[in-house]
């Protein structure tokens, strides 16, 4: 819908990319996520103990969403290593069923994401943390072209207004 700019669209908790600037605008971040972790099958154990090796092993099957950005330094990664990539349009929640029934190896989320699906679900998977894997990338809201500056402008002051209110809470 942002895409095709044919309203006034907005969603919330986007990724800045580059490709998602030609075709939308975005207000200032409303969160960051938590560092990516690596998301596995207990029985895999990756004998690496950095990203950058993992994903040398031409044999390790990495999960990734279609059409997804994973943030500067992990895409450029990906691009760099060329891992075997399995990509799909699924959810995350069945993205996890797809590390369980081992069609792929490992895959990455937001630490906060994978703790939170790994509660609910976690028969046979675990999480793995690498010492270089970043931080999580700025969310914003995505609004199409469409959307008047003057909206943009006052989500901008009510996201600047929140944050100051949060840095006042002891």
């Amino acid at each position: 819908m942002i895409q095709a700019n044919k309203g006034f669209d907005c969603s919330i908790g986007w990724f800045k990319t580059k490709q998602r600037e030609s075709f939308a605008q975005f207000t200032h971040s409303i969160y960051r996520d938590g560092p990516w972790v690596l998301l596995t099958h207990n029985k895999s154990q990756p004998n690496s103990s950095s990203i950058e090796e993992l994903l040398e092993n031409k044999n390790l099957r990495l999960l990734v969403r279609e059409q997804f950005s994973y943030g500067p330094y992990l895409d450029n990664l990906i691009e760099k290593k060329k891992p075997m990539i399995l990509q799909t349009n699924v959810e995350t929640r069945q993205m996890f069923q797809i590390i369980q029934s081992h069609r792929a190896d490992i895959t990455l989320l937001p630490q906060e994401e994978a703790e939170t699906l790994i509660k609910n679900n976690s028969a046979g998977l675990r999480i793995i943390s690498l010492k270089d894997l970043p931080k999580g990338e700025y969310r914003h809201i995505m609004c199409s072209k469409k959307v008047p500056p003057q909206i943009i402008a006052k989500l901008n002051s009510a996201i600047l207004e929140l944050q100051k209110r949060k840095k006042e809470v002891p």
